[in-house]
């Protein structure tokens, strides 16, 4: 539960969740006392940063935040470190920022050579575009709301370590719905899932 000291003692923010989507944006937002997110699909991420600043609540998104001009971020490399053995591959290493002006993944992978010696994963150029959108939007004061937050590190903290199934299978997603009731969040597959 995220909690906010104010001169009138401790106020319960609501807390937002967000990763990218086909179509922008999916958000699941919550607040304290609710037992399941209520899901959006938005474009304007701008705006609902801005909201978030004024409500005082708080985003954890699923993409690069603080991106380095010419090395490879700690922070990715610790992830790794916490999710080994069976996860540690989900966590992909960041482009440098001077990589994000690339409109290729062949140019990608150059401008990435150039500035730290390795280039990008189709996967990493594929969400490029995200990462981009989510850096011009970063500023000091929304780095107070907004922070980075990796899925499979989350329920390796929530879980006392890293899950055992891939999230692509059932078996996976049963694991993590397991993991997110204890929590207190209640979720169920989706038919076709089922």
């Amino acid at each position: 539960m995220i909690l906010q000291i104010t001169p009138y003692g401790v106020t319960r923010l609501k807390h937002y969740g967000i990763d990218g989507c086909h179509d922008g944006w999916v958000v699941a937002q919550g607040a304290p006392g609710e037992s399941a997110p209520a899901f959006s699909v938005i474009t304007d991420l701008e705006a609902l940063f801005q909201t978030v600043q004024r409500d005082g609540s708080v985003v954890a998104i699923d993409i690069p935040i603080g991106l380095s001009d010419d090395d490879a971020r700690e922070c990715d490399q610790l992830a790794r470190q916490e999710l080994s053995p069976l996860r540690h591959n989900s966590v992909f290493s960041a482009p440098c920022r001077p990589t994000l002006v690339a409109e290729t993944h062949e140019e990608a992978s150059v401008l990435n050579r150039q500035a730290r010696g390795v280039g990008v994963t189709i996967q990493t150029f594929m969400i490029m575009k995200k990462i981009r959108e989510v850096d011009e939007l970063m500023s000091p004061e929304t780095q107070n709301h907004v922070f980075e937050a990796h899925p499979e590190v989350v329920f390796a903290a929530l879980a006392g370590g890293p899950m055992n199934h891939n999230k692509k299978r059932k078996e996976g997603a049963l694991e993590r719905l397991a993991v997110l009731r204890s929590a207190g969040i209640e979720l169920t597959l989706a038919p076709e899932q089922a």
